[in-house]
């Protein structure tokens, strides 16, 4: 009964540390349940449409995103972007693997999208 009780106590504490984990860390909460995603309003990762692209771009690096990529609006490598507008690409290369966009309009954040495939994701 002992050994019981001290198993349920570890998956207990387990739980609740991956609970608390994925409360205060939003990459990792999206990791787990929405690896994609996109908002034209609101705020995610402190970054927020209407941020101004430099300062959006210094906040996202503050949280060890790096390899920026820049491509035009309505060209082949961002169809689905209006042409005028700017997609940033910025790589989180830590064990969640993802990319987070800005869609940048007049300097300003436009819109915010990420999609985080996980660590065990092989890119041949």
């Amino acid at each position: 009964m002992r050994f019981a009780w001290r198993g349920f106590a570890a998956i207990a504490a387990v739980a609740l540390l991956t609970a608390g984990w994925l409360a205060v860390d939003e990459r990792s909460r999206w990791l787990a349940m929405n690896r994609d995603g996109q908002l034209t309003k609101g705020c995610a990762l402190g970054v927020c449409v209407g941020d101004a692209r430099d300062e959006a771009l210094g906040t996202l690096r503050r949280h060890g995103l790096t390899d920026v990529l820049e491509v035009a609006g309505g060209s082949s490598e961002a169809p689905n972007v209006e042409a005028g507008r700017t997609l940033v690409s910025i790589r989180d290369n830590s064990w969640r693997n993802g990319v987070f966009s800005l869609e940048i309009a007049d300097g300003r954040v436009a819109a915010i999208s990420w999609s985080y495939v996980g660590p065990f994701y092989l890119d041949f």
